[in-house]
């Protein structure tokens, strides 16, 4: 069964063009090293940080993707969908996000009653 988590956060402005682009991707499709490499604008402790994420919680609970990017100014919000497993991988998530100069993160997951 797939799991949608709603993510939302702000971004400083001088990020708002790499964030874009960079969810944008996701919503394309785009992961693996091309993911590493958007990460590495924040340097290089996020960019080990989603690669190890990226091992870890695809290893253990197969891949995610992403849908639904909305942006209003600085804010972001967008849908990762995943198996149950995307629950445990979202404290790891929170953590890179504070790597990025991320603020007022909301990590939602919406499961079924």
């Amino acid at each position: 069964m797939e799991i949608p988590v709603f993510i939302r956060f702000e971004v400083p402005d001088q990020d708002v063009t790499h964030w874009r682009n960079l969810l944008a991707g996701l919503c394309g499709g785009k992961q693996g090293a091309w993911l590493e490499s958007q990460f590495s604008y924040f340097g290089p402790e996020a960019e080990a940080a989603i690669s190890n994420l990226m091992d870890s919680c695809e290893a253990e609970h197969g891949s995610v993707f992403f849908e639904g990017l909305e942006q209003q100014g600085n804010q972001f919000r967008i849908m990762m969908i995943g198996g149950y497993g995307v629950i445990d991988c979202l404290p790891k998530m929170e953590a890179i996000f504070g790597l990025c100069r991320v603020q007022k993160l909301g990590l939602r997951p919406e499961m079924e009653e």
